[in-house]
């Protein structure tokens, strides 16, 4: 109980950490800014750099109880979504590939469970139709 009490206060602050994420706009003045919480929530909730966004791609039972939760599903779609801009912009398009494959891999877990529409599923659709091509 107390394990699962911990976890549930953990992914509470990574929902945070991505809320605080996704209010950060596209200005110029805020990249560096993104960039920090970025990489800040790469090393507390998965325990890795943006130089091993691979990682996430493999199955990981400590990670993917933040990555794949099912209530932070749409957040972490948004977030990666806006990385994977991030990236492009830089022009890191390897970086931008694997948060794309990472984007895949969150949105087959529990794709087959009803939910009704909220709209943050708008924003979720949106988000990954805007979602830059990387061929």
């Amino acid at each position: 109980m107390l394990k699962r009490d911990f976890i549930a206060k953990y992914i509470e602050e990574l929902g945070k950490m991505l809320s605080k994420l996704l209010d950060i706009e596209y200005y110029k003045d805020a990249v560096s800014e993104f960039d920090y919480y970025f990489k800040e929530m790469l090393h507390s909730y998965y325990h890795i750099n943006d130089e091993q966004l691979q990682v996430l791609l493999e199955e990981d039972e400590e990670r993917d109880l933040f990555l794949l939760s099912f209530d932070m599903k749409n957040k972490n779609i948004l977030a990666f979504a806006k990385a994977a801009h991030y990236y492009v912009e830089q022009g890191e398009t390897e970086k931008a590939r694997q948060i794309l494959a990472i984007i895949e891999r969150i949105n087959r877990v529990n794709s087959d469970v009803f939910r009704f529409p909220t709209e943050e599923d708008t924003w979720v659709e949106k988000a990954i139709k805007e979602l830059p091509s990387l061929n």
